[in-house]
């Protein structure tokens, strides 16, 4: 097999189907892993008061420096990443877990994942899933280089829990819902890509998953034993906020597009968010972004 990789840009007729993606899964509800807009809020449970959700007539008696929980997303840009070596490695990885576990009685995820409804209506963008083996399409949200290097490079699951903890061991951590992906996304502050995030749209096998609603880390040990394929932790169930979904081979998880966008505060006001996406996609972003360190 020749050895190809090529970053694509998606037309830009595209990428209202991105924005519906990023809007179907959005949830109006923040965690403790959302960090602090101006950083002088401890770390709390459901977030800290920067980044809650409010009433748009409480703003008006709120300090400035609270901006609320972002209330949308619009995409800028998206790429697309084909690449035949991550691609096989993907695909191998799937046919042995396939293999394996033959796939009979495996549980199935209820419900489904909040993408898969986007994902389904835009087959040419998404592909054909093999729900025998749970594969599914999930989200990611880092900072902008880590973001980039993941596309280059794979996941390193060395660094997996390194900013914000492991709650089921080290692995990949993905989510069905935007709001949660976007708790973990980072952009170049104070840098030339000021308010430009990133979020990988992934690829993912899931195989026959551990489902737990606690916090356990030894969720990884028991797939590392080869009890389970991967984990998927309820934290909807148990304490109302994501499910979160684990692999903790980079071989299950293909990053098939890279989204760039923006947040949307209540503050804001929409002609000048519109300019703001407009500027950004006239903007050389991606070859000043897209070249491996």
């Amino acid at each position: 097999i020749s050895v190809t990789k090529e970053l694509r840009a998606v037309a830009q007729a595209d990428l209202r189907k991105f924005d519906e993606l990023l809007s179907e899964t959005f949830v109006a509800k923040s965690t403790r892993d959302r960090p602090c807009p101006s950083k002088s809020c401890p770390q709390r449970p459901g977030g800290c008061k920067c980044v809650q959700v409010y009433p748009e007539h409480m703003f008006e008696s709120l300090p400035m420096q609270i901006t609320g929980l972002p209330m949308a997303y619009r995409v800028s840009h998206v790429i697309s990443l084909e690449d035949t070596r991550q691609w096989q490695t993907y695909l191998n990885k799937k046919e042995d877990l396939e293999s394996k576990r033959k796939y009979q009685g495996v549980a199935r995820f209820n419900p489904l994942p909040m993408t898969s409804r986007v994902v389904n209506k835009y087959p040419e963008l998404f592909g054909e899933l093999d729900e025998a083996c749970n594969e599914v399409y999930l989200l990611h949200g880092t900072d902008l280089r880590s973001a980039v290097d993941i596309v280059h490079n794979q996941f390193n699951i060395c660094l997996a829990g390194k900013s914000t903890g492991a709650m089921y061991g080290k692995g990949v951590y993905l989510a069905e819902s935007s709001t949660k992906a976007d708790e973990y996304a980072k952009d170049d502050a104070g840098g030339s890509h000021a308010g430009v995030f990133a979020m990988l749209v992934c690829r993912v096998c899931m195989g026959h998953f551990y489902y737990t609603k606690d916090s356990d880390k030894q969720a990884e040990v028991q797939v590392r034993q080869g009890l389970y394929d991967a984990t998927l932790g309820d934290r909807h169930a148990s304490v109302g906020t994501f499910r979160e979904f684990v692999v903790y081979s980079s071989g299950q998880v293909y990053p098939q597009y890279l989204i760039f966008y923006h947040r949307v505060h209540v503050r804001d006001d929409p002609q000048q968010v519109e300019e703001r996406v407009k500027a950004a996609m006239e903007d050389d972003l991606l070859s000043s972004l897209l070249k491996p360190r």
